[in-house]
């Protein structure tokens, strides 16, 4: 169905310099000519029958129902044991409190606005839409996904909320909508692979000032980027609900990943979280349909990383110094590596999940050893943080230099602390190589992580806290100081790099017990 008015970016531009915001009007579709619909887009509507023999009281009571559905929850801890959404005993909310009375950490803090248990209003009108979102920069995670998670986990309507209007968006919107048709090339982009053959532009009418706008600043950026592949949520989403379309767009990104990585023959470089992604895309798929295509694609995936000339077996995924330019190499050793721990969670993420459904022992070696690295390396000693970027074998090799992101880029105003969140980056590693090893001190590391990342506000200095050692700083994917109708998380959420904490920190003191003095029965 087209829709009578459509909201169009007039300007947007995020990579000039200075850049430009976004600028948005309404646009009236009949007086515009009609409505430019995007390459592989999946347009849905809602529709409303309106029937006039119902009375007053009946018509209120059905707009209540409509506003509040039925949905069919269990307990959390049955969505753990299960590995339900993607992640096998995934921290439930009562196992984040849990672990914070076990540590001896109280909340809430008075004059801290993070400080406070789950307890958003209802966001009934939240709507994501490519007008207000930039598909291809924006969300630097799966927002449908952590949503269901915190729905499930918490079980409040604010999340059942954002879970239906995210489901929307990401359905209708943001998926490339092949429905396995073969399409044309990657419009002449490296994607698809070298050689594939770009589309040709179909005989169309003449557009509009404001339909060349929606096409650049609206569909441009309306779709999902290669970075930013994901379908976790949309899975979840066909699991919670029965949406089919859900299952079948979920199913479309799958063969958008397989097709960017089919082709491919290197390993994996400085960008890990692309292959990452996929791999997760890839796998999860694989689970859901029973479909071997993509345990294949999933194999070839795996490959790459298993592979990669960009991973040093101290445990991490690189980006070489060299092939930066002047404007690094005149500042860092061109031998040197640069890392960053948000990426090496989405690549945990990834590659454990796949060892939970292969148990492949090489991959298993590779979480071992990214897991150590981030128990050793993963905190500045000179600050107790971690870098947004960690630079390795600078100055000097074996040296690691821990960064904030406009340090590493040398771009003002120079801030010198990096974001809190960069510290909870190697979380879920070490929890990972706590359960295939029983080796504790994972587990205290990664407490001592979450206290470091949990009580900083993004990139204020060290000494503004928002608690002490002994307070809860912010529950994970805390949204208590944002506004409810804040479309994303902040700083991508907290679950990619940290969801496994709290189940294993829940069911395990990491204070070693006294010696046993007296071994007498009471």
């Amino acid at each position: 169905l087209i829709p009578p008015t459509v909201s169009v970016s007039t300007a947007y531009a995020p990579y000039a310099s200075p850049s430009v915001s976004r600028l948005n009007t309404t646009m009236d579709v009949d007086l515009n000519g009609g409505l430019v619909i995007g390459d592989l887009s999946h347009h849905g509507a809602t529709w409303q029958v309106d029937l006039a023999a119902l009375t007053s009281a009946e018509r209120t009571r059905r707009a209540i129902v409509a506003a509040d559905p039925l949905v069919a929850l269990a307990e959390p801890a049955r969505y753990s044991e299960l590995g339900a959404f993607g992640q096998w005993r995934l921290g439930s909310y009562e196992d984040e409190k849990n672990s914070y009375r076990r540590w001896g950490w109280t909340w809430p803090t008075a004059g801290n606005p993070w400080g406070g248990e789950h307890a958003r209003p209802r966001v009934q009108d939240l709507y994501p839409t490519w007008s207000v979102l930039d598909a291809t920069n924006d969300p630097e995670s799966d927002d449908l996904w952590e949503n269901m998670v915190m729905f499930a986990r918490v079980q409040i309507p604010f999340y059942l909320d954002r879970q239906r209007a995210w489901s929307r968006y990401m359905r209708w919107e943001w998926a490339f909508r092949t429905d396995g048709f073969e399409y044309a090339g990657a419009w002449g982009e490296f994607m698809d692979g070298p050689g594939t053959v770009a589309r040709t532009p179909a005989i169309r009418p003449t557009l509009t000032t404001l339909d060349t706008a929606y096409i650049a600043h609206n569909m441009k950026y309306g779709k999902a980027g290669v970075s930013h592949m994901w379908n976790g949520g949309l899975l979840d989403d066909y699991y919670l609900t029965g949406h089919r379309d859900a299952l079948e767009a979920a199913i479309d990104v799958a063969e958008q990943c397989k097709r960017y990585l089919g082709w491919r023959t290197g390993g994996v470089g400085g960008n890990a979280r692309f292959q990452a992604r996929c791999l997760l895309v890839l796998t999860r798929t694989w689970e859901t349909t029973n479909d071997l295509r993509w345990k294949a694609a999933a194999d070839h995936a795996t490959g790459q990383f298993l592979n990669s000339t960009t991973y040093d077996p101290r445990g991490f995924y690189f980006k070489r110094v060299e092939d930066m330019g002047t404007a690094y190499t005149s500042r860092f050793p061109p031998d040197a590596k640069l890392v960053t721990p948000f990426m090496m969670a989405t690549v945990v993420q990834a590659l454990y999940r796949y060892f939970l459904v292969t148990d492949d022992p090489a991959v298993r070696g590779q979480l071992l050893q990214i897991a150590r690295f981030g128990r050793d390396h993963g905190l500045d000693p000179a600050t107790g943080y971690g870098g947004d970027e960690i630079v390795v074998d600078a100055p000097q090799p074996g040296d690691m230099l821990h960064l904030s992101e406009s340090q590493w880029r040398d771009v003002p105003p120079i801030v010198p602390y990096t974001r809190a969140v960069s510290t909870a980056g190697f979380i879920n590693a070490m929890v990972v190589a706590y359960r295939l090893t029983g080796d504790r001190s994972y587990l205290d590391r990664s407490r001592l992580y979450w206290n470091q990342a949990s009580k900083r506000d993004y990139a204020s200095p060290y000494s503004q806290l928002l608690a002490t050692d002994t307070q809860v700083g912010r529950f994970e994917n805390s949204l208590q100081a944002w506004p409810p109708t804040s479309l994303r998380f902040p700083t991508g959420g907290d679950l990619t790099a940290v969801g496994l904490l709290f189940y294993e920190a829940a069911r395990q003191d990491t204070t070693p017990p006294g010696r046993i003095l007296d071994l007498r029965r009471e």
